[in-house]
């Protein structure tokens, strides 16, 4: 009765779901948020820099809620208005400009989230929310000169719960225009479906349709496996139901893990490599 509760819900979800959502392409390519709570989250890149999430105990569970709201706003069932109000810097040092810290009202419901979350309790709504409050996205580079560039990218600024639960969240208009113009456009409604680990592995493999062989570790820093499990026997299990969860989903046609090389091969199904990607070249 209660997996006959659970397809029907999911059911439910692709219905409500059924345009898919573009977020800012960082998200994608380096998942920021484990199963189980951590203060920060740091990725290495390939050109000796990092990616360093400050995630303040969010999981993938309060992620949800935030893809959700940005899923409203770019279907249009969320009213985003000037807030014209600047928030406070991040860091003293950060040298984003003051524009980057303009922010925009976003005007919607907890009803709304919920039909496209299928999360009835309202205040794990709130709690998520809040949570995203506080993420901060740092990413690290190295420039040419030797010197290090940081960039500040932060979603959500504040939360105000009003009567008839609705709710004003107080979002950056940066975040905001990431997600358009900086963007992945994926299938929100198959996301949700997935089970945690997968739903990293899969914005991870999403970023990186061009490549079709990863080394196992990778898959496991990515997918944040690295920090939830402590024994690596049970690493490789979860990596395997991972990736069994796509492959349930077509997202992917099939999957070798070779332990002795540490390689993982991968195809792709035709209906993943026909998603829209939207990324603009400059990097941000």
């Amino acid at each position: 009765m209660a997996q006959k509760q659970e397809t029907k819900n999911k059911t439910k979800i692709a219905e409500i779901a059924k345009e898919p959502v573009s977020v800012y392409h960082r998200f994608l390519r380096y998942p920021s948020f484990p199963i189980t709570p951590r203060k920060e989250i740091i990725h290495s890149t390939n050109e000796g820099g990092k990616i360093i999430i400050v995630t303040n105990n969010a999981t993938i569970e309060d992620e949800e809620k935030l893809f959700a709201l940005v899923h409203l706003i770019q279907t249009g069932k969320a009213k985003v208005i000037d807030a014209k109000i600047v928030a406070d810097k991040a860091d003293e040092d950060d040298e984003e400009d003051e524009e980057d810290n303009n922010l925009a009202i976003v005007e919607t419901s907890l009803y709304q989230l919920f039909k496209i979350t299928n999360v009835h309790d309202y205040k794990r709504i709130v709690d998520s929310l809040l949570k995203m409050s506080n993420v901060l996205m740092i990413s690290d580079f190295i420039e040419n000169n030797g010197k290090h560039k940081k960039r500040y990218v932060k979603p959500i600024f504040k939360l105000v719960v009003g009567e008839n639960n609705k709710i004003k969240v107080y979002m950056y208009k940066r975040f905001l225009e990431l997600c358009i113009k900086k963007a992945l456009t994926f299938d929100l409604a198959i996301w949700l479906k997935l089970p945690p680990v997968a739903k990293n592995l899969y914005l991870f493999l999403y970023a990186n349709l061009d490549k079709n062989t990863f080394s196992i570790d990778t898959i496991v820093e990515r997918t944040l496996l690295r920090i939830d499990t402590s024994e690596k026997k049970y690493t490789i299990k979860n990596v395997r139901r991972a990736f069994d969860a796509l492959k349930k989903e077509k997202i992917i046609r099939d999957y070798q893990i070779d332990t002795e090389k540490k390689k993982i091969k991968i195809q792709y199904s035709k209906k993943a490599l026909e998603k829209d990607k939207k990324i603009d070249s400059e990097n941000p």
